[in-house]
């Protein structure tokens, strides 16, 4: 067998208001994308569901990598979203997630320059 490489997801942990969760679930309810949709129900692909099932004290665990991201600011597109800091806030992590991508991304690549 010959080694080819390997492959990083980086996924961020944080913790999320409950307000918060509840707020991207309702909007995703009448989201016309089905993966939005299903991001707030029990069952496969709802993240959010599963995030919501963690809530204690008011507070959720999020382990979202760039998939997750793309779906909740997918959702956040919905025109009865109102709460811009709410996007703001989680554009701020996911830009923390992108630089240690690509941190990781670079590690490999001098890797890569070894072997």
């Amino acid at each position: 067998m010959k080694r080819m490489g390997f492959t990083y997801i980086v996924k961020a942990d944080f913790a999320v208001p409950e307000e918060v969760v509840d707020y991207l679930i309702e909007l995703s309810k009448s989201h016309y994308d089905y993966k939005c949709r299903y991001a707030g129900v029990p069952g496969p692909g709802g993240f959010l569901n599963g995030m919501k099932n963690t809530a204690e004290n008011g507070l959720t665990q999020a382990h979202l990598g760039s998939g997750e991201f793309g779906l909740i600011f997918k959702i956040l597109e919905s025109p009865f979203h109102n709460r811009p800091e709410i996007s703001q806030a989680f554009w701020a992590i996911y830009q923390v997630l992108c630089d240690e991508s690509a941190r990781l991304n670079n590690e490999r690549n001098l890797l890569a320059a070894v072997y």
